[in-house]
This record gives C-alpha cells, structure tokens and sequence, in this order.
C-alpha cells in the first residue's frame, strides 16, 4: 500500500501475490500440522515412544501451530489494509465526483449571472429610449415640434411643385427670349424706321420675353434657396423660429416609432425576469451542490485535512457570491421595474393627449372644408347677380347683388375663423 496524491492507493500485483503466498502458506503450514499430529499417532499404536521423542513431537506442534496463528494475523492485517485503502479510494472518488458536479454547477451559475447582467442592461437601455421618445412627444414635439414639422415639409412640398413648374417652362421662355431678341436686334441694326409699329411691337416682343425670362428664372433662384433653407431647418442644421436647431425628421420618425419601441421595452423586460429568474434557479443549484460535497467527505469519515479546510474556504466564497447575487438581483429588478413603469405611463399619457389634439384637429378641418364650400357657393351666387345687374340695372337686381356681396363676406369671415382654429388645434 502507497500515498498518490491524495489517494491511498495498494500496490495490486504484489499485495495480491502476498495475500495469496499467506493464503496458500496457511493451507500448507495446516497440512503440515496434520501430519505432526497424526504420525506419531499411528507410531504409537505400533511401537511404544519415549518420553523424548513425544517431547520433541509436541514442540513441532507448537511451534507449527504458532506459525499458522502468527500467519493468519499477517492475514487479517493485510486484509484490513487493503479494505481501508479501498474505502479510501472510494471516499476520494465520490469527493471528487461532487466537487466535478459543483464546479459543474457554478459555471452554469456565473453564465447564468452574466446572461441576466446583459438582460438587465438591454431592458435598461430600451426603456431608456421608450422614455426619451415619449417625453419628446409629451414636451417639444407636441408644443412646437409637429408645427414646425408640418409647416416646413407642407413648405418643401409647395413650393418643389412652383419649382418643377418654372423649370419646366424654362427652356421655353429661353427659346422665346432669343427667337425675340435675334429679332430686335436684327432690326434694330436694319433700315427698319425705329419709329415704325413694326420695330415697336419687335422690340417690345423681345422686352416681354426677357422679363418673363428673368421671372422665371428669378422664381427658380427664390425656389431653391426656399428648399434648401426648410430641408436644413428639417435636418437641424438651421435655428428654427424659436433660435433653437432641432432635427425634425429625426424627431419624427423617433415619435412615431414609439409603439415599437414599447413593444421591445416589453420583450426585454420580460427577457431580463426569465434571465433573473434563472439566475437564482442556477445559484440555488450551485449552492447545493457545494453542500453536497461536505456531505460525502462526512459519509466516508474522511481527514479534515488542511486541503480539505481550503478547499471548503476556497468553495464557500461561491456561496457567499450567490446570496450577493441575490440581492443584486432583486434591487436590479425592482428599479428596472420602475423605471419600465415610468416610460409606460408617459407613452400612456402622452397617446391620451395626442389622441385629443388630433380630434380636435380633425373637427376644426371639418369647418375648414364646410366653410369653403359655402364661399364657393357664395362667390358662384355673387357672380350671378352681378351678371344680372350688369345686363339689367334694376333697384331689385341691385339689391340682390348687395346681397350676394354680404353673404360672400360673412363666408370669408367665417373661413378666416375656421383656419384660425385649426392653426390653434395643431399648435396644442
């Protein structure tokens, strides 16, 4: 039997071959025995023995019997040994076997801790950008942002649609200009009389087409620089009335992405609980398992060596780690619970308040259109009856197209009015 490592280990062919020569000595040396017993026996029962040669029969038992007790001690002895060396061996084993589980298990658990750490953080961060959203609706967007919007692109739109338009008669106005300045100038440096009708019509011609030339070029420079300082309003590159720059598309897209984005706070919320979840789940097992390894050292009633106390030191700071973790996990989850409540009671809040501005953006669109319509009306009517006086100056037709004039400037009025209030519904 020898020391490897920390295992009792026997040597197995020579402790085997021991046993075995004590085994096999033990058969023989009983043989023997026998024999010394029983030959003098049947000696004697033929011949008459001295007292000598009984004497010196017995001293051969003796001593054989003797020899057989002190080999069968040798026996048990070795026996005895090679059992502990195997309860020894066993012990370790199964020492080792749930040291193996447990660092098994505080790999799962310290994977696990990492994983919840990452859930956390994306919870945190999407209810971050939840809540930035949703304040930016709640504050400027709401206040002056979705005006400003609205305004500029409506802007952008009108006037690119002026702008197509005088591109497209360009070429036009071009070809006009030069066919009427060829023209006037071919007869200004003719016989032509430069008092003749002919050469006045010439050179106004080329005058007219010349400034509508120039219009229209003067519209495309107007146009240009109308765009270019909208989109750089739009994009935050240029102070908006307030003398503040502010990216409107940015805030636009950022405002209406909010159901998205509530929708992934959730989705990380509910991945950061199932994580912390199996974190702690992890940690229970982890702990156990560590436990487990003092129950199988006091099984097997192993030495409380100074390995076994560092190991037992070392191991416990797991243990320790995890009730940490525990806390850790708990405060984790309450303020991210918090702070996830926050940001959907404001994208709460703030969809109540848009909901309310948009329906009374859409009744103040409906007098808007209502008041249109009948100023169409009245204009069509006051047409009419200013047709007929012209063709008939009569004191009644008279009074019907003052009438008519009335009627038209309570519609102006009331339109005025309208698109006074839907300019205060959108601005709310």
């Amino acid at each position: 039997m020898y020391k490897s490592g920390k295992n009792w280990m026997v040597a197995g062919l020579m402790t085997t071959a021991v046993l075995a020569g004590l085994t096999l000595g033990n058969v023989n040396t009983t043989e023997a025995h026998a024999a010394v017993n029983n030959t003098p026996v049947a000696a004697a029962q033929k011949t008459s023995a001295t007292s000598a040669e009984v004497q010196s029969q017995q001293t051969v038992v003796n001593s054989a019997a003797t020899a057989v007790n002190s080999q069968t001690a040798v026996v048990a002895s070795a026996s005895s040994a090679l059992a502990s060396a195997q309860n020894l061996n066993s012990a370790s084993a199964a020492v080792s076997g749930a040291e193996a589980q447990w660092s098994a298990a505080e790999k799962n658990a310290e994977s696990a801790r990492q994983a919840m750490g990452s859930a956390s953080q994306n919870s945190q961060k999407a209810a971050k950008e939840l809540k930035g959203a949703t304040n930016l609706q709640h504050g400027f967007w709401k206040s002056k942002g979705s005006a400003a919007y609205d305004y500029l692109t409506n802007l952008v739109a009108n006037t690119q649609k002026e702008l197509d338009e005088a591109q497209a008669q360009l070429p036009d106005a071009e070809t006009a200009w030069n066919l009427a300045h060829d023209a006037y100038e071919k007869a200004l440096h003719s016989t032509i009389d430069h008092h003749s009708e002919e050469y006045k019509a010439l050179k106004l011609n080329s005058e007219k087409a010349f400034n509508d030339l120039d219009a229209i070029q003067k519209t495309i420079s107007t146009d240009k620089g109308i765009i270019s300082s909208a989109n750089a309003k739009l994009n935050g590159k240029a102070n908006l009335a307030d003398g503040t720059p502010h990216n409107l598309i940015k805030n636009k897209a950022l405002v209406d992405s909010i159901p998205a984005l509530q929708e992934a706070a959730q989705k990380a919320h509910n991945a950061y609980v199932a994580a912390s979840d199996a974190a702690s789940d992890a940690s229970v097992i982890a702990y156990n398992a560590l436990d487990n390894i003092s129950a199988v050292r006091d099984a097997y009633n192993l030495p409380d060596s100074n390995g076994l106390k560092k190991m037992r030191h070392d191991a416990m700071g797991a243990p320790r780690k995890i009730n940490s973790d525990k806390t850790e996990i708990n405060a984790l989850r309450t303020a991210d619970q918090t702070y996830y409540g926050d940001a959907v009671k404001y994208a709460s809040e703030a969809a109540i308040k848009e909901g309310q501005a948009q329906s009374a953006v859409a009744k103040a669109e409906s007098d808007v259109a209502v008041a249109a319509d009948q100023l169409d009306q009245a204009e069509t009517q006051q047409k009419a009856a200013q047709a007929k006086y012209d063709a008939n100056k009569t004191s009644l037709n008279l009074t019907l197209l003052n009438n008519a004039k009335s009627l038209t400037g309570s519609w102006q009025r009331n339109l005025h009015a309208a698109n006074t209030a839907l300019e205060t519904a959108k601005n709310c």
